[in-house]
């Protein structure tokens, strides 16, 4: 992967409310970093979150100011870290995982039913290269009408439509690469039409 690769979050016709650290179109940025890389505000000065890989083998988010807002271990970790993480982004609603998370269909599952367009999974050390959880990770994005997107490791990052599609990257604006990302291809199901039978099964499986 490279040292630091960027998502952008374009707001679709269906997505309503706030647009929590977006510009005025509602359109938003995160930064996501090798492992070892921190990335500073000015690396992309219109990010509104930075995830990557700590030195501890947590993926850790923090805001547009470098501060640490969430230290995630993956669902099967122990200690602090180890429950869902959700963050609101532009009109997206963004959770963590983990390779290991993504092995769980409920996992997904109990993050698009509370309403999940972005599912940002990292690989931590010890978990293995990208290529066997691609397949997973596409499955995961299809199964559930999200984006998945596969970090944190040595490759570049990959990423997959509602549709099980790879989203390809295109030219940034500083002249690298990035992820852009529409919500006008998301579901246009609300939040209030969250099945909670299908909720309550998929977290009893977990």
């Amino acid at each position: 992967m490279e040292k630091f690769f960027c998502v952008r979050l374009l707001p679709g016709k269906g997505q309503k409310g706030p647009a929590i650290g977006g510009d005025r179109k509602g359109e938003a940025c995160l930064v996501l970093s090798g492992r070892g890389a921190v990335c500073s505000p000015s690396c992309c000065p219109d990010a509104g979150a930075f995830i990557g890989i700590g030195g501890d083998s947590t993926v850790i988010l923090r805001d547009d100011g470098g501060n640490v807002l969430h230290r995630y271990r993956g669902m099967h970790g122990e200690g602090a870290g180890s429950e869902f993480a959700l963050f609101p982004l532009g009109r997206f609603l963004c959770a963590l995982a983990t390779g290991s998370d993504l092995m769980v269909p409920e996992h997904a599952r109990c993050l698009s039913l509370a309403g999940t367009d972005l599912l940002l999974a990292f690989l931590l050390p010890g978990e293995g290269e990208k290529a066997p959880f691609e397949a997973v990770a596409r499955t995961r994005a299809a199964e559930n009408g999200m984006f998945v997107i596969l970090a944190g490791c040595s490759a570049p990052p990959a990423a997959f439509g509602p549709d099980g599609c790879d989203v390809l990257p295109v030219p940034g604006v500083d002249g690298g690469a990035e992820f852009r990302l529409s919500g006008d291809v998301l579901s246009q199901e609300g939040y209030d039409q969250v099945r909670r039978k299908d909720l309550y099964y998929s977290l009893t499986a977990l």
